[in-house]
């Protein structure tokens, strides 16, 4: 987040009340904004036969609160884009900023962009602080049910895994509400630089929900930024113990160990326990390999980490992520001509699938592997 957008935000936590709407309360309607792309999203159920004629058939409304000039957003955009093409009408999606018309115009995120959700300005700067007042945590963002009742409130990294939750009923409102409240005393204790409570709260937290998302990255900043990154990993694989079949949690482990030098020796323990456990899935066993054939550190130890992971290739385990990160391990192997030798078709197969970007930067990857082939010719 830039400084001026952390300005904005520190200026709704200043306001009072302390804390916002949370789970179990009813949810604001989104009156006094100015629509900027899409149809006006309704949050509260209607109240007349004549209202419910108009009214859309979601049977959850999502609404995210962001900066237009924050780094996130865009990133943020794209998750919102991927979750509206994977659940359609089941969810209505609003993203709100309290950023003006100009502001939001000037950001660039509307040009261009096929989003499939309603984009407002907060103008009267009145709807993002009975949602965001006391919260550090942007974006965020809510869902909202059939009844108007907010049910979920986090940062909208973990929209995805909280939909998930919601269409499974695995979403409580009590235990939400419950570890709302903890979190914004966490949050708190944070302003105050109050360790202590921080870890106690959080330590509730993730007793209550084991691997919460927003508790440990409260931790993480703590234990990260005074040096005890291998006290976030224990907490980390102690949370996978509690929860072996949450693949974010291992992610979480692996991101630690490419982050700090004295614990970057034990990816492969953190791979290893991926590659047996019940969370592994050839999908996010690519996505592993890839984040260690981008990472630094030792070089022979994450190539070997990525050959387990990516395993032997298969008709069926077939797939233009799966073939990017094959071409890469190819190339950090000193295989350029075959790295490029699998990259090439791999945009018509990101084409075929309607995502174009995918495409682009499948094409960028394979234009670098051809200009490093051409410059090895040369120097033959």
């Amino acid at each position: 987040m830039n400084k001026s957008a952390f300005v904005l935000v520190m200026v709704f936590v200043g306001l009072s009340p302390l804390f916002a709407l949370r789970p179990g309360d009813l949810a604001h309607e989104l009156d006094n904004v100015r629509w900027m792309h899409g149809s006006a999203v309704t949050l509260l159920p209607p109240e007349t036969d004549r209202q419910k004629a108009t009214v859309d058939h979601a049977e959850a409304r999502v609404v995210v609160f962001f900066m237009s000039r924050a780094a996130s957003t865009l990133e943020t955009f794209l998750r919102m884009n991927q979750l509206a093409g994977v659940y359609g009408r089941r969810v209505a999606m609003a993203a709100v900023t309290p950023d003006t018309a100009p502001e939001l115009d000037e950001s660039g995120l509307l040009n261009g962009g096929d989003w499939r959700f309603a984009v407002a300005c907060d103008t009267t700067r009145t709807i993002t602080p009975a949602y965001m007042k006391g919260s550090l945590r942007y974006p965020g963002a809510f869902i909202v049910d059939r009844t108007g009742t907010v049910v979920w409130f986090g940062e909208a990294i973990d929209l995805e895994e909280a939909l998930e939750r919601f269409f499974a009923g695995k979403l409580t409102i009590e235990t939400e509400a419950e570890v709302a409240a903890l979190l914004d005393d966490a949050e708190s204790a944070l302003r105050e630089n109050n360790e202590r409570r921080i870890a106690a709260q959080t330590d509730k937290v993730l007793r209550l929900d084991p691997g919460n998302p927003t508790a440990l990255r409260l931790r993480y900043f703590v234990l990260e930024n005074s040096g005890r990154a291998g006290e976030a990993l224990a907490l980390t694989l102690a949370e996978i113990k509690k929860r072996p079949d949450l693949v974010r949690l291992y992610f979480s482990a692996l991101n630690l160990t490419m982050r700090h030098a004295a614990i970057r020796g034990r990816a492969g323990e953190v791979v290893e326990l991926f590659r047996t456990g019940p969370a592994y899935a050839p999908t996010p066993a690519v996505l592993m390999a890839w984040v260690l054939l981008n990472a630094a550190g030792d070089e022979a130890g994450r190539l070997a980490e990525a050959v387990d992971l990516l395993g032997k290739d298969t008709q069926e385990n077939a797939s233009p992520e799966r073939g990017s990160a094959r071409a890469l391990l190819e190339y950090r192997l000193g295989r350029p001509e075959l790295a490029l030798e699998i990259e090439v078709p791999l945009a018509a197969e990101w084409e075929r699938r309607g995502d174009k970007a995918g495409a682009q930067l499948s094409r960028k990857r394979a234009e670098f592997y051809r200009s490093v082939v051409k410059l090895a010719d040369r120097t033959k």
